[in-house]
């Protein structure tokens, strides 16, 4: 519980270091893709909730909005994982036992980006629900990615950190 209450005070120390910002271009972009589909003439079906998801590549703004996602991703991990590097280095060389802490950290963002892609998920299907149904390999898709990429992240870490 102590290390849940330590994972906690750090991301809100992340968000509010600037995260913030990059979180609010979220949703603003989110914003606009979900106005242009309700606005647009075409009728909203299983694409328009690919391409809010940013799983859908058939144009120059659903590939920017992908790699807007994956780039929030990546940036969020980072600041995560590297908090103690940047902040706190002795912390995690005197105190605590590194491969405990950092699988830690690991399991507890995988399980906080887990949750956030649900609830993403929910909100645009909940948006979608009278036009699109719901379809597991989508959802799964939006989390795989968004893990892999977190995962990826990690690994960079964890190499980043061996070398010192």
């Amino acid at each position: 519980m102590n290390s849940f209450i330590y994972n906690v005070s750090i991301l809100k120390k992340v968000f509010k270091s600037g995260f913030y910002k990059t979180f609010l271009v979220f949703l603003a972009l989110l914003s606009f893709i979900l106005f242009d589909l309700f606005d647009s003439p075409v009728p909203i079906t299983i694409y328009s909730l690919r391409f809010a998801l940013g799983l859908l590549f058939t144009n120059f703004l659903a590939i920017i909005w992908f790699l807007y996602q994956i780039g929030v991703t990546i940036y969020f991990s980072y600041l995560y994982f590297f908090y103690e590097v940047d902040n706190s280095l002795e912390f995690i060389l005197l105190r605590t036992d590194f491969f405990h802490f950092v699988l830690k950290k690991f399991i507890f963002l995988e399980m906080l980006l887990i949750v956030f892609r649900i609830l993403f998920y929910c909100f645009l299907h909940f948006l979608f629900f009278k036009n699109v149904t719901f379809t597991v390999l989508f959802f799964m898709i939006n989390i795989g990615v968004h893990v892999f990429v977190s995962t990826i992240t990690f690994l960079v870490f964890i190499i980043f950190h061996s070398r010192f």
